[in-house]
């Protein structure tokens, strides 16, 4: 019986209606076979020329400039590119930029490359930016708050002197002369009781003047703020006079 369906079904695909139908089957399956592989090729084209996610210099970055000052600065801007224009380590998150420092200049439409970056964000200069400025201050336990002022520690400074009156006389005065700096590096210099310490403190460039000159002219403070939610208060002059017998303080602008 099997041997007999076999030659019925061979002698059915010998005739000529056999061999169309053979002949059309093929070809539907050729077909199905020929736009799968169009789908696929056209997908993977597509996957491998979707635009990538960089960022871009919009002015030049100088050599020496740090992730932390181009995020600060907005010396970027987000620009999407094809796969054939990506340079290699193109960076798409300015936070892979932290704690490096660039070792080339970066010029205007150039694509900004971990490659372009060295590991010195620990340098004092690659926290700086702009108008900053680090400014180094010797101090001794009392005036430093040693050991609880630390690198990443938010200072105000007070400066104290004897300023002198119409008279000639001189009489000391104190003032806060700077608000809400960052402590920078905490050095220690020296040995024994004899032993001071260097803080460096991040300010503008006219803050670092004016600090420079009470430390040598001068006496200064610094007195520690709260890591978070710190308020300020208007500054004011402090002489003997409105400490002992109430005189009105100065006020002074901010």
């Amino acid at each position: 019986m099997e041997h007999t369906r076999n030659m019925s079904l061979r002698a059915r695909l010998a005739t000529r209606n056999g061999a169309l139908a053979v002949a059309v089957i093929t070809a539907g399956l050729a077909a199905i076979l020929v736009f799968a592989a169009i789908n696929s090729a056209r997908d993977d084209s597509t996957a491998s020329t979707a635009p990538r996610t960089v960022l871009v210099a919009n002015q030049v970055i100088p050599k020496g400039s740090s992730g932390e000052s181009i995020a600060r600065g907005h010396l970027f801007r987000v620009a999407r590119v094809s796969d054939q224009a990506l340079v290699a380590g193109a960076v798409a998150d300015v936070s892979a930029l932290r704690d490096k420092i660039a070792t080339q200049d970066i010029y205007p439409g150039q694509q900004i490359s971990a490659q372009t970056f060295g590991g010195r964000g620990g340098d004092t200069v690659a926290k700086l930016s702009g108008t900053d400025r680090a400014v180094s201050v010797p101090l001794d336990a009392a005036h430093g708050l040693v050991g609880q002022v630390t690198a990443g520690s938010h200072v105000d400074v007070i400066a104290g002197f004897n300023a002198q009156n119409g008279s000639g006389n001189s009489r000391p005065v104190m003032r806060t002369l700077a608000r809400d700096l960052s402590v920078l590096k905490v050095e220690k210099e020296g040995s024994g009781n004899s032993r001071d310490t260097n803080v460096t403190l991040r300010a503008s460039a006219t803050m670092a003047t004016e600090i420079a000159f009470a430390a040598e002219n001068g006496k200064v403070w610094l007195v520690l703020r709260p890591a978070a939610g710190a308020k300020d208060v208007e500054p004011r002059i402090v002489t003997a006079e409105a400490l002992l017998f109430g005189v009105k303080p100065l006020q002074v602008s901010k």
